[in-house]
């Protein structure tokens, strides 16, 4: 069996549209992190958030060649609504990784040596910039949020209607 590069994505604003959710709430979503009490990321804002299609796609499309880690900054105790929400919408498997305030860039390298490391999908300035010092040459592809303007990567326009996705 042939061995398959690994691709790690996030899950808040990369694959779900959680600032949508606190901008109706009232919280400004322009700026990064988002200002808003920790207590306002419940189960139920997790559950409301819709799926960013283009991101969706092109994490099914990749998971055809490479396998797929989730790793988010959640806390622990989402982890149930957390992978209901991937199921709802039909991600591909993968092991869910709590960050708990570590960068994604080492947790990869803890998890996997970096020559099997694809690349990563991220929307966060700081969690971009952590990958790209910890793993030399690593592909990034990022949600264009107005949070991440002239962060470098790949950028993926976030509101394209659903199945016109070319990334990957």
């Amino acid at each position: 069996m042939k061995k398959r590069k690994v691709y790690f994505v996030d899950i808040c604003n990369t694959l779900a549209d959680i600032n949508s959710e606190l901008s109706k709430m009232g919280y400004q979503t322009d700026v990064y992190p988002c200002l808003a009490p920790v207590e306002i990321y419940s189960e139920d804002l997790f559950r409301k958030a819709q799926p960013i299609w283009p991101c969706v796609s092109l994490v099914k499309k990749l998971s055809e060649s490479h396998s797929i880690v989730y790793l988010t900054a959640r806390d622990e105790k989402m982890r149930e609504v957390t992978q209901e929400w991937l199921t709802a919408y039909s991600l591909p498997a993968g092991p869910v990784v709590h960050t708990n305030g570590q960068l994604k860039g080492s947790i990869a390298l803890e998890l996997i040596p970096a020559e099997w490391i694809g690349g990563a999908i991220e929307d966060s300035p700081q969690e971009i910039e952590g990958y790209r010092r910890t793993i030399a040459g690593i592909r990034l592809l990022i949600p264009d949020w107005p949070h991440n303007q002239g962060t470098q990567g790949f950028h993926i326009p976030v509101f394209e209607p659903e199945g016109e996705s070319n990334y990957g």
